[in-house]
C-alpha cells in the first residue's frame, strides 16, 4: 500500500498556479459577461439601429426645414415609425413565449436585419428626395438596376456624408449577421420577465396609436404632414399589404391605342413646299417658375424672385409668338412626356417603360401623321439611349431617325450618368436638316438641367455648391442652347417658315420640404413653360391663360398647319381654339401608390393613397401649397373614385411574355419581353465590319 507523503514544493507551486489561472479566467469571464446582461439581445440591437437610421434622417430634414421649432413636427413625423417598431418588438416577445429554441433567435434576427436594410435604403432615399422609398420605386430600381446604378453611384459620390456611413453600416452589419446566424445567442428569459416586457410594449403601443389617431384628426403640419409623416415603415407596410389596384394580371387591352393609319385626319390642301418645318425643343427639368416668362413666381417657399434675364431666348420667343402660361404635365417623367407630347394622349400612369416595348405596328402620333404629307422626322438627345430603352420608344412612335449620346461616340462630352454637353449634338442635328428637301419635324430634348446640375467647363469653370444656384446655371446654359438653335435656323433662312415649339418635359422641386426632384407633384413640378412661334401665323405677344397640357401639343400643331383632326379622337385639345377655363387637369407621379389628383380652376386636389388622405389646395390664395385642408366624407370618396377612374383608364397592355428583337435607326439593337425592354448600341466600327 502506497503511503501518503507530504506534497513536494514543486507540486504545490503548480497547483497554486493552476488555481490562480482558473480564478483569473473566472474573473475575466465574469468581467466580460457582466455587461452582456445589461445589453439588449442582437435582434433588439439591430432594430434599434434601424430606428436610429430612420429618426436621424427625419431629424436632419426637419431641423433643416424648421430650425427654430423642430421638435413638434419631428414627433409628428416619427410616431408612425415608433408604432411599427413597437409592433415588431411585440412580435418578437410573443415568439419568445411560444418557442425558445435556436430557430426563434435566428428568425427574429433575420427579420430585424431585413428591417434594418429597408431602414437604411429608406433613410438614404429620404435624404435624397425627402419622400419615402415606395415599394413601387424599389421594384423599378430592381427591375432596371443596370440603368439605375449609374444614377445611384452618382448620388453617392456627390453625397459622401451619407454614402460612407451607408457603406460601412452595410459591410459591418453583413459580417455580424452571418456570425450571429451561425452562432445565435440562446434565449434566457423568465416567464415573469416576458410578462413584464409584453405589458410594457403593449402599453407603449396603445399610447402611440392613440397619439397618432389624435394627430390625424386635428391635422398635421405641412412640412411633416405632406412628406415626412408618410415616409415611415408603417406606411410602407400598408402600401405592401393594403388594398391597391393590381395590374400585373391584365391580359386584355385596357384602352385602344390607335396604330398608324387608324386616326381619322384630313391633310391640308396646300402644296408641299408651303408646309412649314417644325422644331420641337423639350427642356429637361425646367419649371415655368424658373424662367423669365410672365407670371413666373419662383419655386421655393419663401419664393425666390425670378431673374428677369434668366431665360432671355425663351422670353423673346414668347414675345414673338404665343405663351401658354398655365401648362401642366400629366406625369413628371421624361419618357411619359415624350408620349404625351407626340401621341397627343395620356401616358400610362404606372411605373415602368411600357412605351419602349416593341409593337407590330407603330402607334399613331405626330411623326406618322406628318409623314402622310411628305415630312421626315428625327429625334436627338445627349443622354444615353440605353436608359429606359428610348430607341424602342421612338421606333414605336414611327420616327424616321433617332440619335442618342452613344451615336456621337465621344465620351468626353459626358457630364454625368444622364447628362452631356447638349451643344455637341447641334452639328449632327443640322447635318440631318440640310440632308433633304422635304419639310421636316426636328425634335430634341436638352439634358444639362437634370440632376446633378452640371454644366460644361467652357460655359462655367467653377459652379456654386448651392443646389439651387447650380440649377439656375443649367437653366442659363439651356437657354443659350435654345438661342443657338434659333440662330442656326436664322442662318439657313428658315425662320419665317418654321414653327418653333418649346416646352418643358417636367419641372423640378426646390422647396425645403421637397429637397430633391419631383416625387411630390407640387405646382413647380407639374407646371411647365410652353411657347410657340410661327411668323405670320401666330400673333406676336399672344398670352393664353386657359389650362393646357402636354397632350395638347400634337393636336395644336396639326390644326395650326391645316389638318382637320375633328374626327381623330385625340385626348388633347387645340390650344389655339376654345378651351374651357374650368377644364380638369389630371396629374400623377409615376410610381406605384404615389400622390395623384387634378387641378380645376384654382382648386387642386392631391390624393395620397398611402394614407388614404385627400388634400385640397386653394392656389389663388395659397400659390406655394403650404396650407392644404383635408377632405372627408362622401365628397372625398367621390373625388377619389374620379381620380382612380382616370388612372385606370390610362393603362394599356402588350402581349405577355412575348419576345421581340429588331435593329432600329441603324445602330440600335432593341429587344423586349413582356413589359421589359432593352436597347444596345452597335458602334460604327462593328457596322463597318459587317458591311
Amino acid at each position: 500500500m502506497r503511503k501518503n507523503t507530504p506534497m513536494s514544493e514543486h507540486t504545490k507551486t503548480s497547483t497554486d498556479l493552476i488555481e490562480s489561472t482558473g480564478l483569473a479566467r473566472s474573473f475575466m469571464k465574469r468581467t466580460i459577461e457582466a455587461p452582456r446582461r445589461w445589453l439588449p439581445r442582437p435582434e433588439i440591437l439591430v432594430l434599434g439601429l434601424a430606428l436610429l437610421w430612420t429618426l436621424g434622417a427625419k431629424a436632419f430634414i426637419v431641423i433643416e426645414q424648421m430650425p427654430d421649432a423642430p421638435w413638434g413636427p419631428l414627433f409628428e413625423a416619427v410616431v408612425p415609425d415608433l408604432i411599427f417598431f413597437s409592433i415588431v418588438l411585440l412580435g418578437f416577445l410573443i415568439a419568445a413565449v411560444v418557442e425558445q429554441r435556436h430557430i426563434v433567435p435566428r428568425a427574429t434576427l433575420l427579420f430585424a436585419s431585413l428591417v434594418l436594410a429597408w431602414a437604411v435604403l429608406n433613410a438614404s432615399w429620404l435624404l435624397t428626395t425627402s419622400v419615402q422609398l415606395q415599394p413601387g420605386v424599389f421594384g423599378v430600381l430592381l427591375q432596371t438596376s443596370s440603368d439605375m446604378w449609374p444614377m445611384v453611384t452618382t448620388y453617392l459620390g456627390n453625397n459622401l456624408l451619407y454614402a460612407i456611413p451607408l457603406v460601412l453600416t452595410a459591410l459591418l452589419a453583413g459580417v455580424w449577421l452571418i456570425w450571429r446566424l451561425i452562432s445565435p445567442l440562446p434565449l434566457r428569459i423568465t416567464v415573469g420577465g416576458l410578462a413584464a416586457r409584453l405589458s410594457l410594449v403593449t402599453l407603449l403601443l396603445g399610447v402611440l396609436v392613440t397619439t397618432h389617431q389624435a394627430q390625424h384628426r386635428r391635422g398635421i403640419t405641412a412640412c411633416s404632414g405632406q412628406v415626412l409623416a408618410f415616409s415611415s415603415h408603417w406606411y410602407a407596410l400598408r402600401n405592401i399589404t393594403g388594398e391597391r389596384m393590381d395590374y400585373t394580371d391584365i391580359t386584355g387591352e385596357a384602352r385602344h391605342l390607335p396604330r398608324v393609319g387608324e386616326r381619322n385626319v384630313v391633310p391640308p390642301d396646300v402644296p408641299r413646299e408651303e408646309l412649314p418645318n417644325i422644331v420641337i425643343v423639350l427642356l429637361e427639368s425646367v419649371p415655368h417658375a424658373f424662367t423669365s416668362l410672365p407670371d413666373a413666381i419662383g419655386a421655393t417657399h419663401p419664393p425666390v424672385p425670378p431673374e428677369p434675364d434668366l431665360t432671355p431666348a425663351l422670353a423673346k420667343l414668347a414675345e414673338q409668338g404665343v405663351d401658354f402660361q398655365w401648362t401642366r404635365v400629366p406625369i413628371p417623367q421624361t419618357t411619359k412626356a415624350f408620349w404625351a407630347t407626340f401621341a397627343g394622349s395620356m401616358p400610362e400612369v404606372r411605373a415602368g417603360y411600357i412605351e419602349s416595348i416593341l409593337v407590330d405596328q407603330p402607334y399613331e402620333n405626330l411623326a406618322s401623321i406628318l409623314r402622310k404629307v411628305g415630312y421626315r422626322s428625327s429625334f436627338f438627345q445627349m443622354s444615353t439611349g440605353t436608359f429606359e430603352s428610348l430607341p424602342g420608344v421612338f421606333a414605336n412612335l414611327d420616327f424616321d431617325w433617332a440619335w442618342f449620346f452613344e451615336n456621337l461616340e465621344d465620351p468626353t462630352t459626358q457630364l454625368s450618368a444622364l447628362t452631356a454637353d447638349d451643344f455637341a449634338m447641334i452639328p449632327t442635328m443640322f447635318e440631318w436638316v440640310d440632308d433633304g428637301d422635304e419639310p421636316f419635324l426636328l425634335t430634341m430634348i436638352t439634358t444639362v438641367a437634370h440632376d446633378p446640375y452640371r454644366v460644361p467647363e467652357w460655359f462655367m469653370t467653377e459652379q456654386s455648391s448651392d443646389r439651387t444656384e447650380r440649377f439656375l446655371d443649367t437653366v442659363r446654359y439651356t437657354d443659350l442652347f435654345l438661342q443657338e438653335i434659333l440662330d442656326q435656323l436664322e442662318q439657313r433662312g428658315m425662320t419665317e417658315n418654321t414653327i418653333v415649339c418649346v416646352l418643358g418635359d417636367h419641372g423640378e422641386a426646390f422647396r425645403p420640404e421637397s429637397r430633391r426632384g419631383r416625387w411630390v407633384p407640387f405646382e413647380e413640378v407639374i407646371r411647365i413653360p410652353w411657347v410657340m412661334r410661327w411668323p405670320g401665323h401666330i400673333e406676336p405677344g399672344t398670352i393664353i391663360t386657359e389650362p393646357m397640357s402636354q397632350i395638347d401639343v400634337t393636336p395644336t400643331l396639326l390644326n395650326l398647319i391645316g389638318f382637320d383632326i375633328s374626327g381623330a379622337g385625340f385626348e388633347g385639345k387645340d390650344a389655339l381654339g376654345e378651351i374651357n377655363p374650368e377644364r380638369r387637369m389630371y396629374f400623377s407621379s409615376w410610381y406605384v401608390n404615389s400622390p395623384l389628383g387634378f387641378v380645376e380652376g384654382d382648386i387642386k386636389y392631391m390624393y395620397w393613397p398611402a394614407i388614404n388622405t385627400l388634400f385640397r389646395y386653394d392656389l389663388a390664395n395659397d400659390p406655394y401649397e403650404q396650407n392644404p385642408t383635408t377632405i372627408d366624407g362622401p365628397k372625398k370618396e367621390a373625388i377619389i373614385a374620379d381620380i382612380r377612374q382616370w388612372e385606370a383608364a390610362t393603362h394599356f397592355t402588350v402581349p405577355a411574355r412575348r419576345f421581340r428583337e429588331e435593329i432600329v435607326f441603324d445602330h440600335w439593337r432593341v429587344f423586349s419581353s413582356g413589359r421589359t425592354g432593352r436597347s444596345y448600341y452597335i458602334p460604327s466600327s462593328e457596322l463597318a465590319k459587317r458591311e
